[in-house]
């Protein structure tokens, strides 16, 4: 996700010490409360806020899990992001009995969505090795789920397993599954899984 941070400098700046700005940028992604102006100067800010300064979230982490259960994709993926900032933040300490709720967007029927859970998963994987084992259970599962882009998450996958994989204890698993997937029909699944088995020098 590109982030906008030059053109929302003074919003980020201004959320950092106003509370109350804060939740007026929430109330703008809320699922059934967007304007679309609104929506994605708040999304913007909020991303940012949860890279640089995730304390400043840590009021609505209640709110992004609720929104994680709503239709809406957009307030999902920014919700994605956040829940992400607060985890690699060390600011949810409920995130243990929570990742099963944040992995299951992996299996949102918005692509948009799945890719984004995945390369939000790999950052966590990456970040605290504590939830790798579970984050890597859920990844290799990918081919089992029901998704009319699978193919196209499965790519995601790959990108997010080469952040972590050579930490792994399942390593060779992980190496295994991604050298399946250089016979997919997705020409953007094959490109990552060669791009990974490059980077371990596993092919030239």
């Amino acid at each position: 996700m590109e982030l906008k941070r030059e053109a929302f400098a003074e919003e980020v700046k201004r959320a950092k010490v106003d509370k109350d700005f804060v939740t007026e940028l929430i109330k703008s992604v809320h699922p059934t409360r967007q304007i679309r102006e609104a929506r994605e100067m708040a999304s913007q800010v909020l991303m940012i806020l949860a890279e640089d300064a995730p304390h400043c979230l840590t009021d609505y982490t209640e709110s992004f899990y609720d929104f994680l259960k709503q239709k809406n994709a957009f307030s999902k993926m920014v919700s994605l992001y956040c829940i992400t900032g607060l985890v690699a933040g060390g600011l949810e300490p409920n995130f243990p009995i929570r990742i099963t709720q944040f992995l299951a967007m992996l299996e949102d029927e918005s692509v948009m969505i799945a890719s984004h859970c995945a390369l939000n998963s790999g950052r966590i994987a990456r970040k605290y090795t504590s939830y790798e084992p579970e984050i890597t259970e859920k990844f290799l599962g990918v081919n089992k789920i029901q998704h009319k882009q699978k193919d196209l998450i499965l790519a995601y996958v790959i990108d997010a397993f080469e952040g972590f994989a050579e930490h792994s204890k399942r390593f060779d698993e992980i190496t295994a599954f991604v050298w399946q997937q250089l016979e997919n029909r997705s020409p953007k699944a094959r490109d990552a899984a060669q791009h990974y088995l490059q980077r371990f020098e596993l092919i030239s």
